[in-house]
């Protein structure tokens, strides 16, 4: 049966078969955790996978009281940092960081991590899962025995030059492979071992011993170089050739291409005889009237828009049946003028004046709606006043009329009619 050992365990007794066996410390890992820009405010204390990409962190504290009180700078011979990776998303390269602030891993998030000082170690490439990772940080590792209080761990990242690099490293919390990072420490100082001694003779065998306690296991040592890769074997059978995928998109047609050379004309021929001229062909009959296509929908209703126009002459010195000098006098409310299923907003008028007065009468205008039977006249909007100097003018009514409403137009001479010819013309809009 296969036993696994913690990756601790495991250091300890790889290092007892080393000639330097006394003087190899284990310091353990005795905080992890890992911080998330994306989660600001989330901590990962107790998570068994931390994350190191383009957004995450990860950081280590290590307990170093294994180290003899003793120990000073120059008795560190080497100190290599084991990191287990477990999973690559992105295959890269990390770079360590020392941290420089004091962080929980219960209480660590993004927005309260440590700052981190100078790099430490760069271009550590990490590009296949279920190995371990060594790191050399042996001058960091003296930086904290010449100052003890400045412990406060590493952070793991990205390498600046591959920023894309992602995977995952086992925390302590993880039960599946357990195996937590540590930092192996060489002390110098110890010679080399010397020669094995002869054999003594064999004593005579001992009572047997009551039995020891079954020790801990030991963790997982580090992964050894991989072996050498193995020839390509043979190539296999070639697959079944895959139907005909579907024809691809017609591709753009070419331009035009220039236009030849015309050719030489040719000489024209001969005239031939005329033929005779054929029977005219009768008329054919009349086709079939095709079917009548349906009604199509009804447009939108459209404004009123022209109402009626009309005018009026007079005659030198002919007032009567005209222009009244005591002003009344109303044109154009016949019923052919009159509004029927209609509604006006806003009557516009447009009047003309056509000819000189020759006494220089002036002349005003009005709209004006009847209502009634006979119709009584009520003005609308404002007078047009025409003279000899102004030839036209328009006003608009901004009183509503509404169905069954005659319109008129109500002429006033201002003052004494004289000789002369003049006409009026009129046009009213409706909107």
């Amino acid at each position: 049966m296969r036993t696994r050992l913690k990756p601790l365990s495991a250091a300890i007794i790889l290092a007892g078969f080393s000639p330097f066996a006394a003087h190899a410390v284990i310091a353990p890992l005795s905080a992890d955790s890992y911080v998330i820009s994306g989660l600001p405010n989330v901590t990962h204390g107790a998570f068994p996978n931390l994350k190191v990409n383009s957004t995450s962190k990860t950081l280590f504290l290590f307990d170093l009281a294994a180290l003899p009180a003793t120990t000073i700078p120059g008795d560190v011979a080497k100190a290599t940092l084991y990191l287990w990776v477990n999973s690559v998303i992105t295959p890269g390269a990390l770079e360590v960081f020392p941290a420089t602030s004091a962080w929980t891993e219960a209480g660590v998030t993004f927005n309260t991590m440590p700052g981190l000082g100078a790099v430490e170690a760069t271009g550590i490439r990490v590009s296949k899962a279920g190995v371990y990772v060594r790191v050399n940080i042996t001058n960091q590792l003296k930086t904290w025995i010449v100052g003890p209080k400045t412990n406060f761990g590493l952070a793991i990242a990205p390498d600046a030059a591959a920023p894309g690099t992602s995977f995952l490293i086992d925390s302590k919390e993880n039960t599946l492979t357990s195996h937590a990072a540590f930092i192996d420490i060489a002390l110098a100082g110890a010679g080399a071992t010397g020669a094995t001694g002869a054999t003594g003779p064999t004593g005579s065998i001992g009572p047997t011993g009551p039995t020891g306690a079954t020790g801990v296991t030991g963790g997982i040592g580090p992964t050894g170089a991989t072996g050498v890769t193995g020839g390509i074997g043979p190539t296999g059978a070639t697959g079944v050739t895959g139907g005909i995928g579907p024809t691809g998109a017609t591709g753009v047609t070419g331009g035009i291409g220039p236009t030849g050379a015309p050719g030489v004309t040719g000489g024209i021929g001969p005239t031939g005889p005329a033929g005779a001229t054929g029977v005219t062909g009768g008329i054919g009959p009349t086709g079939a009237t095709g079917v009548t296509g349906g009604i199509g929908p009804t447009g939108p209703t459209g404004g009123v828009g022209f109402l009626f126009e009309g005018g009026v002459t007079s005659s030198a010195n002919t007032p009567s049946g005209f222009l009244s000098s005591s002003g009344i006098s109303i044109a154009g409310e016949a019923g052919s003028h009159r509004l029927v299923g209609t509604t006006c907003a806003n009557v516009k008028l447009l009047a003309s004046l056509t000819g000189t007065p020759a006494g220089g009468e002036t002349y005003d205008l009005q709209v004006r709606q009847g209502t009634g039977i006979p119709y009584s006249y009520a003005s609308l909007g404002s007078v047009c006043n025409l003279s000899s100097s102004t030839l036209s003018c328009t006003i608009n009514a901004t009183s509503s009329l509404t169905a069954f409403n005659s319109l008129g137009v109500q002429i006033t001479l201002n003052n004494s009619f004289n000789t002369g010819t003049v006409g009026l013309t009129w046009q009213l809009t409706c909107s």
